[in-house]
């Protein structure tokens, strides 16, 4: 029952003996209040009028001043929806994670601070992948709309994705759309991820020789237009400088990643070539001098050394990026304290390699299976190519 309708008792005598007291409690109430507004904002018109001024013009100042009472409540009301939206914005901006938020703004469009944190991420974790175009469109308190486009170095082709993001969450599902992990198998045996029983019953953590055999022999039978991703460990890891032996050794195959041994056995690297879009932002430049492997080409450093001076510009990126890393990485055990414990390894104890990612015609990668001896390999994509590189 209303108010309204408590009244209409009232006033009929129809009420009970406890309602009948509250509505004259509330009348009492107020009555109070309309006497105190009427004191504050209404001044007495009638003490010591002289006789000349008539009612009509008494009429005309009260409507005055009952129009001054109007315009100072449609203030007070502005005043707090000024603050309401006031105090929007700095939830909006303290409280929910804003993906363009941070230094880097866009350039040419699509290339700014979401896209230089999705860049830095995809080249560490995902391997044969860079970043091409990454925008977050506002769509309310604490909502984007992101689309990003991921492109494939191997096979040259692009992949545009729509991701919402709320109040600081992704939809999971989104999210296992997004990550292109490589397969536990690309770099897992020489973390022991992977058991097998041999036919004596003892347990192995090395490749099957025969599951070698079968690539291998795979990658010859396929016809030289064919084009393969291939994933490879070596016994033992190698530094930088074999690293960049070993890609002179076999010119007619691209590297294009190189996984880093840490203590955590997670899949961390870098991009060994400067595919991807070029950052032209001078805070960057300044802050990370290293993180584009494009900006080293005049630097005389060797091979080697440009890529220990990327690789720790770009986890010393990483480790500061904890907001966007909670929302979009959030597995694997990624985290902006991760990055930072590879960039303290690296740091004390040097970077060694314990794989890479390779690409090349069936023929030439053949060859590299002929000549090399592996720990493990693993062919993750083939594909016929009519272009001569």
């Amino acid at each position: 029952m209303n108010f309204r309708t408590l009244l209409e008792q009232y006033k009929n005598n129809t009420i009970c003996e406890e309602k009948k007291k509250m509505v004259e409690e509330e009348l009492d109430k107020f009555s109070a209040i309309s006497e105190y507004l009427e004191e504050e904002f209404q001044p007495d018109l009638t003490e010591e009028m002289p006789d000349f001024v008539d009612e009509k013009a008494m009429q005309r100042v009260r409507r005055k001043i009952n129009w001054r009472q109007i315009q100072l409540s449609f203030c007070v009301v502005v005043c707090v929806l000024v603050v309401l939206a006031g105090t929007s914005i700095l939830l909006d901006r303290v409280v929910f994670y804003d993906p363009n938020e941070g230094p880097v703004a866009e350039t040419y469009g699509g290339d700014g601070q979401l896209y230089t944190d999705m860049m830095a991420l995809v080249e560490a974790t995902m391997p044969g992948y860079t970043i091409s175009m990454a925008t977050a469109d506002k769509e309310g308190l604490g909502r984007y709309q992101m689309t990003v486009a991921f492109s494939d170095l191997c096979k040259g082709e692009s992949e545009r994705q729509q991701i919402s993001l709320v109040r600081g969450n992704v939809d999971l599902w989104a999210l296992q759309n997004m990550w292109k992990f490589p397969m536990g198998n690309a770099f897992g045996y020489y973390y022991h991820q992977f058991v097998t029983m041999e036919a004596d019953g003892t347990e192995s953590y090395e490749q099957d020789e025969s599951e070698r055999q079968y690539y291998q022999k795979g990658l010859s039978q396929l016809p030289d237009s064919t084009r393969a991703k291939l994933f490879v460990t070596f016994p033992e890891a190698i530094s930088l400088e074999e690293l960049a032996a070993f890609e002179q050794q076999y010119p007619d195959v691209d590297l294009l990643y190189a996984a880093v041994e840490n203590d955590d056995h997670q899949v961390v690297g870098f991009q060994t070539d400067t595919s991807g879009m070029i950052l032209e932002n001078e805070y960057l430049k300044e802050q990370y001098p290293a993180l584009e492997m494009v900006w080293l080409e005049d630097s005389g450093l060797t091979q080697a050394q440009q890529w220990e001076a990327h690789y720790l510009d770009l986890m010393t990126y990483l480790s500061q990026q904890e907001e966007f890393l909670d929302v979009f990485a959030d597995v694997n055990g990624l985290s902006a304290q991760t990055f930072g414990r590879r960039k303290a390894e690296a740091e004390e104890t040097g970077i060694q390699v314990i794989g890479c990612l390779v690409t090349g015609r069936a023929p030439a990668l053949t060859a590299l299976l002929e000549e090399e001896v592996f720990q493990s390999i693993y062919v993750d994509e083939i594909w016929l190519s009519l272009s001569t590189w």
